[in-house]
């Protein structure tokens, strides 16, 4: 095997070290969550170490494959505290799975419920 393509998903993914959180759609299409850390995304915190680590925030993220090339397709924010792991395609929307809790989302990617797994 060999590297053809590559795209920067965030600044994390769970794809990167488990295969699960690669999310198969068909037809040459698949989903991950990633992770986006720093500054950029939410205010500074005033009481951090340092002054400055900033938020984070989670997408989903969906990809195709073209023409050999890695294609994002659609990048849809979501609004949780908690580290997304798996996204779980459903008829009419999308579960997000993280280490404590999941998040489901209708199909314009607006958060409808946040369940606690604890």
């Amino acid at each position: 095997p060999r590297v053809v393509d590559s795209i920067v998903l965030g600044d994390e993914s769970a794809v990167v070290w488990d295969h699960h959180a690669f999310t198969s759609l068909g037809e040459n299409r698949f989903a991950v969550p990633a992770t986006s850390w720093g500054s950029h995304i939410e205010p500074a915190c005033d009481v951090c170490p340092g002054g400055d680590l900033g938020g984070f925030e989670n997408s989903l993220v969906v990809l195709a494959v073209t023409d050999g090339r890695l294609v994002e397709e659609e990048r849809i924010a979501i609004g949780t505290d908690d580290a997304v792991v798996r996204v779980i395609p459903a008829s009419d929307g999308w579960g997000l799975l993280g280490s404590q809790s999941l998040t489901v989302l209708d199909a314009a990617g607006s958060v409808r419920a946040t369940l606690p797994l604890a």
